[in-house]
């Protein structure tokens, strides 16, 4: 609230720590929008932004996993977010608005301010992707087996590869029954979450 600008106006104020910084004009973000930037509230967690003369606007909190920049990074993820926050309507409000009103305190200057901000985004279909629909039931098996690592595997292929992946996590464990073992609780289960998320992807 003090020092608005950061990352996006580089030398006239103070940025939010080490990490308040534009995203690299080459990659998908920079590309997409020009100034977009982030500062980090957590090790793990950013407020994604852009200012454009005094305008200030606010995209969302994130964590590196949601838009694709933790490791490893998922493109497909990151261009999915450029394309949402190209969509995206706000109604933006001047930097200035923030600064401490002579006779009221800054506090509730600024909280008067907050009060009025409104993000609306662009009517969505309601209907939900297949990627809305997979990622929950990856998230699921991940927590079931961890061992498989599937959510980093899910992250760092596209959808044709993942049904691969997906295939060989099948016979993976009906190898195990193949060889006279028995699968575990969480080995069923894991199996189960595998057979809904095939259903979804080839329909």
């Amino acid at each position: 609230m003090k020092h608005p600008a950061n990352g996006s106006a580089p030398g006239i104020h103070p940025p939010f720590g080490s990490n308040d910084k534009q995203f690299h004009t080459t990659g998908h973000f920079g590309n997409a929008i020009r100034g977009i930037s982030h500062a980090h509230l957590t090790h793990n967690i950013s407020v994604v932004y852009r200012i454009s003369d005094d305008v200030l606007e606010l995209y969302g909190i994130y964590t590196h996993d949601d838009i694709g920049t933790g490791q490893p990074p998922n493109v497909r993820r990151q261009d999915s977010w450029a394309d949402r926050w190209n969509n995206s309507v706000s109604e933006p409000f001047s930097t200035s608005d923030l600064a401490p009103s002579p006779s009221k305190s800054s506090t509730a200057t600024v909280a008067s301010k907050q009060s009025s901000v409104v993000y609306t985004p662009k009517a969505k279909s309601t209907v939900p992707t297949i990627t809305d629909r997979v990622l929950p039931l990856v998230q699921r098996a991940q927590e079931t087996y961890p061992q498989r690592n599937l959510l980093s595997k899910y992250q760092s292929s596209n959808m044709q590869e993942f049904m691969t992946v997906l295939a060989g996590e099948v016979r993976y464990l009906q190898s195990i029954r193949r060889d006279g073992g028995r699968l575990y609780a969480n080995q069923l289960e894991y199996l189960s979450i595998l057979q809904d998320i095939a259903k979804i992807v080839s329909r």
